[in-house]
């Protein structure tokens, strides 16, 4: 029995095909695409493909396809040809930030600042494909400067299943929602750490990416980039270290782009954030403000 727009069907299904940018027809890789009110989704490969496998839907159910860089796009599942090579094309999304546009005229960095959280006691999680964490790096010296480098501070995960290529996106900080904003960089920087105990740096200085007057919430995303999920359970390695600060929850979780949620962890008077640290250059002669 096939229901499709009803109350579900008896017989796997397969949604498959590819994403592609809508105004040059190139391959969109790495979009996240999931069932919007489940726990499941699928990342698209290096070249925009992938495939979904669905055993049970619910009524007036949908799938979002959503990629860095690009609008979103909602499509019921009732509208979805399966078992069918699908064609799905998405927009290229404009920036609208003054902030974010770097300005034609020369401006010069000379002053290195190091930003983010110490390493103290802390712990890890382990996440999924398609998690992702993002954690505010505030900017204590309200001016505008530029991302020399990031420095992440992963931890073996034990008996581990796979092991994950991490996405590093950058976003703005929304203080009205309280969570990540809008995105800064638009291209997927794509890292392959092993499993393993280490502190993984990251030159960002050729990629222009600015760091804003309120701060930078960076976010790192798990992602399988074979287009196909694990059927079964499993462990995912490498881990992120969270480590104690102050009471300011400043980390989210979001998956596979359904929105934004709090994923701090509180331990008595403290408040696990992410372990993450930056290099960030200024122009000259800026001090820092007090809280």
């Amino acid at each position: 029995m096939i229901l499709i727009g009803g109350i579900g069907f008896s017989q796997e299904l397969m949604f498959k095909g590819r994403i592609l940018d809508a105004s040059t027809g190139e391959a969109v890789p790495y979009s996240n695409l999931v069932v919007l009110h489940k726990r499941l989704g699928v990342s698209s490969d290096k070249d925009g493909k992938f495939e979904l496998i669905l055993k049970t839907i619910s009524k007036g159910d949908s799938i979002k396809i959503s990629s860095l860089g690009y609008e979103s796009k909602v499509i019921p599942l009732d509208k979805i040809k399966f078992d069918s090579n699908n064609q799905i094309y998405l927009n290229g999304r404009s920036t609208d930030l003054e902030e974010v546009v770097v300005a034609n005229t020369p401006t010069f960095y000379n002053q290195k600042v190091e930003l983010g959280y110490t390493k103290e006691d802390h712990i890890t999680f382990t996440s999924f494909f398609g998690d992702e964490v993002s954690t505010l790096i505030e900017n204590p010296y309200n001016t505008m400067g530029k991302m020399k480098s990031l420095t992440l501070f992963l931890k073996k995960t034990k008996k581990a299943d796979y092991t994950s290529k991490l996405n590093i996106k950058f976003y703005t900080y929304d203080p009205i929602e309280h969570r990540p904003g809008v995105e800064i960089h638009k291209r997927n920087l794509i890292i392959d750490p092993k499993n393993k105990k280490q502190k993984f740096n990251i030159n960002l200085l050729e990629k222009n990416i600015v760091f804003p007057k309120n701060g930078i919430c960076i976010g790192v995303e798990w992602i399988n980039d074979e287009g196909i999920e694990p059927k079964l359970s499993y462990r995912l390695g490498p881990s992120l270290a969270y480590t104690r600060s102050s009471m300011k929850e400043k980390t989210w979780g979001n998956y596979r782009g359904k929105g934004w949620y709090l994923r701090t962890f509180k331990d008595g008077i403290h408040v696990n954030n992410a372990l993450i640290q930056v290099e960030v250059l200024l122009q000259s002669g800026q001090e820092k403000i007090n809280p």
